[in-house]
């Protein structure tokens, strides 16, 4: 934009060094940009069913511009030149390489040609969010300055999803159309305690499946999502589908609008107590961390001590080893990244 704003990306070592200058347009008195892209002659990896793009990298110097975009989906009546997946992150100035993780549901197709900030969001009009088709092969990626005058200075070691698992990975290079079924009413193994999900759910998951086909694969016959993500090994890597809890015939947070808080969450298979919130934060503060990543999420404080788990691949599971959903933690550490469909049993 205007031919005043300089970079360049080269390798040295095992990092990729990205430097240079943004600056104001003359003509439009606005920064202008500058981007590192890439595009694989070989197809990326399938990440339609992770959660986060994870970046190790480092800053040398603030810069309040970093956007990261993925894919070349054009949304419609949104922006004239610009394409693909975009969203901005922080990156911290360390000398250190930094865990930088940026949740899937904070990436928008509608972003401003000018300035790079998103005109929809992902959390308030769900078109704009990642689609399926972009997730199995985003064909490219980028890494900008933008819509800031400053200095870019930042050091990338590797860019990868989270929330995935090797499991994942290899269903993902198989792309079967459903696995092979090992237990009845099952895809996989059951994994859940005694007999399983609750007759009764609460936010009107009793029952509930696949309805708008969402899931890499269907349910077996008989299966409800409930049942699916919460108890059935072949979904382990998997998650509802997004922004479920804000569906209208969910409506979570108007639900508990009304209710005593802070609000207990119940295992959907055993009804032990799991999570009680909010705590430490306001309920619109909760309403707006979930809304921005997509599921339900959750902070340490809200935890009932000895009752939820994080494993070693980051699967979160209760005490009677139900799925609960993922630990993708931010800046702010340790947050519970969860399906509604499985908290959301009764007490027993």
């Amino acid at each position: 934009m205007g031919g005043r704003s300089t970079g360049n990306f080269t390798v040295s070592g095992n990092l990729g060094r990205f430097r240079g200058e943004v600056v104001d347009v003359p003509s439009l008195q606005a920064p202008g940009f500058i981007k590192a892209q890439t595009q694989d002659a070989k197809a990326f990896p399938d990440i339609s069913s992770c959660k986060a793009i994870v970046l190790s990298a480092r800053a040398g110097v603030p810069y309040d511009g970093y956007r990261f975009q993925f894919g070349n989906k054009r949304g419609a009546f949104c922006s004239f030149f610009s394409s693909g997946f975009k969203t901005h992150f922080a990156a911290p100035v360390s000398d250190e390489i930094q865990r930088i993780v940026i949740p899937l549901g904070n990436f928008s197709d509608c972003n401003s040609d000018s300035t790079g900030e998103p005109s929809k969001l992902c959390s308030d009009d769900p078109r704009v969010c990642p689609d399926p088709k972009t997730l199995r092969n985003v064909k490219t990626i980028a890494v900008w300055g933008e819509g800031k005058a400053g200095t870019v200075d930042l050091d990338i070691k590797s860019i990868a999803a989270t929330g995935c698992s090797s499991t994942q990975q290899q269903q993902q290079q198989q792309k079967p159309d459903s696995p092979r079924a090992s237990q009845e009413g099952f895809n996989g193994k059951n994994t859940c305690s005694g007999s399983g999900i609750q007759a009764k759910l609460r936010y009107n998951m009793t029952g509930r499946v696949d309805e708008m086909g969402e899931l890499p694969f269907p349910l077996a016959e008989g299966e409800t999502l409930p049942t699916g993500i919460c108890c059935d090994s072949a979904y382990a890597p998997y998650a509802e589908p997004r922004f479920l809890f804000n569906r209208s015939d969910v409506a979570l947070f108007p639900t508990l609008q009304g209710q005593e808080r802070p609000v207990t969450f119940y295992d959907s298979v055993c009804g032990i107590p799991l999570f009680r919130a909010p705590l430490n934060r306001s309920f619109e503060e909760f309403r707006a961390e979930t809304a921005e990543h997509g599921w339900p999420s959750f902070r340490p404080a809200e935890v009932v001590a000895g009752n939820v788990k994080i494993l070693e691949n980051g699967y979160v599971v209760s005490k009677c080893g139900t799925h609960l959903g993922s630990n993708l933690p931010d800046e702010k550490g340790t947050r519970y990244c969860l399906d509604l469909s499985c908290i959301s049993g009764n007490p027993q």
